[in-house]
């Protein structure tokens, strides 16, 4: 490989006329690539851009420029290099794709910021363009990553093609997390017309569960149910029991309620999830409903010993075993309790409810 850096480097010196020239350096820039020499192969795609953008072989410079970008290599002068290579080549599909990679190369390294900035002006620039579709969608998800969520969705919004259905989806679960469940049911409604996707629509389907729990469209939450099971939809089996189990906590069906989620651990057992999780501690929150608190304290200690790894209802059993004690008058062990979520905790936002009732018991 070095010998024919030698030859291509030999030609070009003494024959810096020929016609050949191009090709030699392309062929040497490869093999600078091949010799792990990235910075002469960038020298030598450089020199082509600007001695011979209009020259076959520009096509290909540009795209290695473009992949040594994208691999984190330096290349101070490279908005120059693509701007030069633009203006000589219009019409150059390279050029395009090349620049909606660069844009996008910022996304896939996790600088959303400069992610934004480049797809917002590949956009702006190409509005015409087929990419145009995708780029919404990574500048929806940068804007995303960024906690901004309202132009994350007005991005997504406008995403269409073959990323439309993923965009659907994370709009959907962002009014979701925002308690906008109408504006999320909608989505996951265009999200189950837009995909022939399996795994797409079991999400379509209990997305639209989910909501219709919260919009109290009780009705619609058993339907969706029953598509969950009939259309075996296996991975939400699970979700759907629990959501069938508020049903009837919040219609105070309690004695349904608790076989229900009975149901629900016992379809979890071989597979533990974090629907099985929200269960146990579920039945804590029904038995204590009833004033049974020591029965609710053995079932809310369940959560901890079936589903330690889901933390976050752990915690939330252990708050409400706190106030279990509380009601049995017994505040040192509630003390305790609480004492012992704000040791073990990470999450801030438990500890700060932990001592706020630890404040609050005298």
């Amino acid at each position: 490989k070095s010998k024919s850096v030698e030859l291509f480097t030999q030609l070009i010196e003494t024959k810096p006329q020929s016609n050949l020239v191009p090709y030699c350096l392309s062929k040497r820039a490869i093999c600078h690539q091949l010799l792990n020499d990235q910075q002469e192969a960038i020298n030598d795609f450089r020199q082509i851009v600007q001695s011979y953008a209009t020259h076959e072989v520009a096509d290909d410079a540009v795209q290695g420029l473009q992949e040594m970008q994208e691999k984190g290599y330096e290349i101070a002068d490279y908005q120059t290099l693509i701007d030069k290579f633009n203006k000589s080549n219009p019409n150059s599909k390279a050029a395009l794709e090349g620049e909606y990679a660069s844009a996008k190369s910022n996304y896939d390294n996790a600088n959303y910021t400069k992610a934004i900035h480049g797809l917002q002006w590949f956009i702006k620039k190409y509005p015409d363009n087929e990419l145009v579709q995708e780029a919404y969608y990574f500048l929806g998800a940068s804007y995303d990553q960024n906690q901004d969520m309202e132009n994350a969705l007005f991005a997504y919004s406008r995403v269409k093609g073959n990323y439309e259905t993923r965009a659907l989806q994370r709009a959907a679960e962002i009014e979701f997390q925002r308690g906008n469940y109408t504006n999320a049911q909608i989505k996951y409604e265009s999200m189950l017309k837009n995909t022939l996707n399996k795994r797409y629509e079991g999400n379509a389907i209990s997305g639209m569960m989910q909501c219709s729990f919260y919009l109290k469209n009780y009705d619609k939450v058993q339907d969706f149910a029953n598509q969950i099971y009939n259309q075996n939809h296996t991975k939400f089996w699970s979700l759907a029991d629990l959501y069938l189990s508020k049903i009837e906590i919040e219609k105070t069906n309690y004695s349904a309620a608790i076989l229900q989620l009975q149901k629900t651990i016992l379809n979890t057992l071989n597979a533990p999830d974090i629907n099985g999780a929200e269960a146990q501690y579920l039945i804590g929150v029904v038995l204590r409903k009833q004033k049974k608190y020591e029965e609710s304290t053995k079932a809310l200690i369940e959560v901890r010993n079936k589903y330690n790894n889901y933390t976050i209802w752990v915690y939330e059993a252990f708050l409400l075993i706190a106030d279990n004690y509380v009601d049995l008058q017994n505040k040192f062990q509630a003390k305790a309790t609480l004492q012992s979520v704000i040791d073990a905790s990470t999450d801030e936002k438990i500890k700060v409810r932990a001592r706020q009732r630890l404040a609050e018991i005298q």
